[in-house]
């Protein structure tokens, strides 16, 4: 179906790798995994695919800065409550 058209799926989350895989080739297409972005160049400047789908970066984010969003969510959701640090 998919004639010499190869997907490059470069994404650090190997559920997420699993699932385009899953997808894409249940489509007919051939895929190709790459778990990093230095992986990734490696991979489409050896094996040239015709299409590379990434996950986009979260520009400024930190484990640090996505740990204290999910408490202020957790915060929000318990009417009275104070956020860590705060009180």
């Amino acid at each position: 179906m998919a004639d010499g058209f190869t997907v490059l799926v470069a994404d650090d989350n190997e559920v997420a790798q699993r699932l385009c895989r899953r997808v894409l080739e249940k489509a007919g297409f051939p895929v190709l995994i790459a778990g990093d972005g230095l992986q990734a160049v490696d991979i489409a400047l050896a094996q040239r695919p015709s299409m590379i789908l990434m996950d986009a970066p979260d520009q400024g984010r930190t484990s640090v800065n996505a740990d204290r969003d999910r408490q202020c969510a957790f915060d929000v959701q318990r009417p009275g409550a104070l956020p860590r640090g705060r009180g």
